[in-house]
């Protein structure tokens, strides 16, 4: 059996005048995912279940135009800063910015109206192991944000049914850095819906979460999970905790998993029906585990409608709005001649019934 990554390159649309790139990754298990150079997404997870039977398990559409006018993030890249910046506020080196809101409630969220999820990458294929290489650089002064950034993610599909992801980004003056995968994960199938997820099991090997005001915002408290809705310690059923999170109709927080730096598990999540599982591993000391909240009724892949509840999100990076929290253990701002790195993998597996 070939071990090697099949990789097919194609164009997938036009936006502003730029052919816009799609490309497959298959495995030799027949595990496939789908990337495009608009917002580094991934469009496609394909895993077999215990049967062998292979699912698309996240959440997106079809063509180029439901990733241009999408407002909920399946499968992008965000930055430059992931997650929310309180009141679109924040100092670095003695500076004060003020970022673009784009949140109702008056907040900047994942770098702002046209952050990193709305730019085309440059790309290159990696051929001897199995990956796609985006590039991004983000200008000064983009969305606000300080000095000129130049940014990759690097995913590769391996073998062993993971897709690993390795962000970098480097600086040419102090700003903050923080970036994320947004894939939403319904393992029962990007359309089996609420209920599935209900019947989805979660452990998050977290011993502190940062509570969060109604606004999602960390009140810049770190605090146990021991004796709360948050501490998932030990496999928990979807089902039955969702609706006990005191705040946002379910999780929308940051688990506090572990040292920067250090690869780990951070979190299991299985699918008992159809036998899929998924483990996660990351450096990061962030966890943003969220439960698709406030997920609107949307039209994606082959007409599916995802409703609210519908998939679930495990986000990895530096706490949410660490730049303007001194307490928490990374400030997510980077130095010029310093570099960024972080690595994700989520790797699949099957259970027996």
């Amino acid at each position: 059996m070939d071990d090697k990554i099949s990789i097919i390159e194609e164009d997938f649309g036009i936006f502003n005048g730029e052919m816009i790139k799609r490309f497959t990754l298959t495995n030799r298990h027949g595990m496939i995912i789908r990337l495009i150079n608009f917002g580094a997404h991934c469009q496609n997870v394909l895993v077999p279940d215990r049967d062998g039977n292979l699912t698309d398990i996240v959440l997106g559409y079809d063509s180029l135009d439901g990733y241009v006018d999408d407002t909920a993030y399946f499968g992008a890249t965000v930055g430059r800063v992931a997650g929310r910046i309180a009141h679109g506020r924040m100092v670095v080196d003695g500076t004060s910015y003020q970022l673009p809101i784009n949140t109702p409630d008056g907040n900047h969220l994942h770098g702002g109206p046209i952050g990193f999820t709305k730019r085309v990458w440059n790309y290159r294929i990696n051929s001897d192991d199995g990956s796609v290489t985006f590039s991004y650089c983000s200008a000064e002064g983009e969305m606000r944000y300080p000095g000129n950034a130049v940014c990759s993610v690097t995913y590769t599909l391996t073998n062993h049914n993971g897709i690993r992801i390795g962000y970098h980004g480097i600086v040419d003056r102090p700003c903050p850095i923080n970036l994320t995968n947004h894939s939403y994960f319904n393992l029962g199938g990007d359309d089996a819906g609420p209920a599935a997820i209900y019947d989805h099991t979660v452990m998050i090997a977290a011993d502190y979460f940062t509570p969060c005001n109604k606004y999602s915002i960390p009140t810049g408290d770190i605090k146990p999970v021991e004796g709360t809705v948050y501490d998932l310690r030990v496999a928990k059923r979807l089902g039955y905790v969702i609706d006990k999170v005191p705040r946002a109709g379910g999780y929308d927080d940051t688990f506090c998993v572990g040292k920067s730096g250090v690869m780990r598990h951070v979190a299991t999540v299985t699918h008992p029906e159809s036998g899929r599982a998924m483990e996660v591993r990351s450096d990061m000391p962030g966890l943003v585990f969220y439960t698709s909240n406030m997920l609107p009724d949307t039209k994606g892949k082959r007409g599916a409608i995802y409703r609210r509840h519908g998939a679930l999100c495990m986000e990895m990076q530096y706490y949410t709005d660490a730049v303007n929290h001194p307490n928490f253990p990374d400030s997510s701002i980077l130095y010029p001649g310093y570099i960024y790195n972080q690595t994700t993998e989520y790797k699949f597996s099957v259970t027996e019934k």
